[in-house]
């Protein structure tokens, strides 16, 4: 007989092993927008006030430093640079009346966002912010 937590751990560990979680909202979404081939890259660089920002982009080019979660049959990849400033958060997909749009959150790497958020701060990390308007 197959216990429960012989079924679960297994889950648990595919969502939690790597740097960052998925949101069944954004499962959800990426289904519908990657082809078979694709994946959704994760990615952070230097803008905004408080100098940092995600950037998301669907991507064919799969880099052996890459850190992979899947999930629900779609790929997450986020190179290992990266992978510093996001490790433990999670995206999700958001739905709101005029806009749809996924989001990096719950970032445990962050001390901080500007305003509009738009932008992360990191501590100890000194980099010259820019404007993010």
């Amino acid at each position: 007989m197959l216990m429960l937590p012989a079924l679960i751990t297994p889950l648990v560990r595919s969502l939690t092993k790597n740097g960052i979680k998925i949101t069944d909202a954004a499962v959800s979404s990426l289904r519908n927008i990657l082809k078979p081939s694709e994946f959704l890259r994760v990615n952070v660089m230097t803008s905004g006030c408080a100098g940092l920002t995600y950037k998301f982009a669907v991507d064919t080019d799969r880099r052996k430093d890459d850190d992979v979660t899947k999930k629900g049959g779609v790929e997450l990849r986020v190179d290992n640079k990266a992978l510093a400033y996001v490790k433990g958060s999670t995206i999700d997909f958001v739905s709101e009346p005029f806009r749809q749009y996924f989001v990096l959150k719950d970032n445990p790497q962050s001390s901080g966002s500007c305003s509009c958020g738009e932008s992360f701060e990191i501590p100890g990390l000194d980099i010259v912010p820019t404007p993010c308007h």
